[in-house]
This record gives structure tokens, sequence and C-alpha cells, in this order.
């Protein structure tokens, strides 16, 4: 009896994971500073959650390092919200590298099959795709 109680209360726990995700990843791409500062709120401080939406990123997955990348970016983030960073926070624009869900995209890049890449080559995928929000706009 006391193991199907914990079992039980185990799946009530794993449940409302899945619905915070579910939730936060239906508000996905975040468009403006609001939904960024809430999902960086989140991912601090709910490590459960983090993992979840690790998991989730990790699955996105892709023909090459740079598409799994470019496909996790476009899936999180709408590009109004990226012109304002760049990975570094250089041209007087906010420093990407920094935020929470940075460290996420790169910890699910490297639970993926390309766990292998070095953190350079995922910084430097992240960053073109940042300098790209511009033209990806313009194109609209």
């Amino acid at each position: 009896m006391v193991n199907d109680i914990q079992n039980r209360t185990s799946t009530q726990v794993d449940d409302s994971w899945a619905h915070e995700v579910d939730y936060f990843v239906s508000s996905w791409p975040i468009s403006d500073q609001d939904g960024l500062n809430d999902m960086e709120n989140k991912i601090k401080s709910d490590f459960n959650f983090r993992k979840q939406v690790v998991s989730e990123l990790a699955r996105i997955g892709g023909k090459s390092l740079p598409n799994m990348i470019y496909k996790i970016l476009k899936k999180v983030f709408d590009d109004s919200i990226l012109l304002e960073f760049t990975y570094y926070g250089l041209r007087n624009k906010d420093n990407f590298s920094l935020l929470a869900i940075n460290k996420v995209i790169i910890e699910a890049v490297l639970k993926s099959k390309f766990k292998n890449h070095s953190n350079d080559e995922i910084i430097t995928a992240i960053s073109k795709w940042l300098t790209g929000a511009k033209g990806r706009i313009s194109k609209k």
C-alpha cells in the first residue's frame, strides 16, 4: 500500500512538471521581455522545470549542429526579441550568454546526438542565428 501511494504521488508530481513545461512551451516563441523574464525566473528557481525544458529541447534534433540550434532558437524565440541581443552583448545590445535559457540550450545540444561538439561550435551557431534576426524580420 505504501508503494502504491508513493507511485501515485510521484506520478502526480511528474504530471505537474509536465503541465508547467507545457504551459511555457505553449507560450513559445517568446516575443517580449516579460515572457523572457518569466522563463528565466522559472528556469533559475525550479531545477525540475529546467531539466524538463532541457529534455524537451534535446528532442528537437536536426541534420547538423547549426540546424538543431536554429530549430531550437526558432521554437523558443521570436526574432523581434532576438534583435535586442548579441551573444556577448556587443554593439550596445543585451548579453545572450548570461541568460539561463542559453545554458539550457547548450545543455540540450550536449544531450543530443551532437554531444561530441564543443561549446565554441554551439556558441558560434547561436551567435549566427542572433546576428541574422534583423534579416529574417525584413524578409517577412
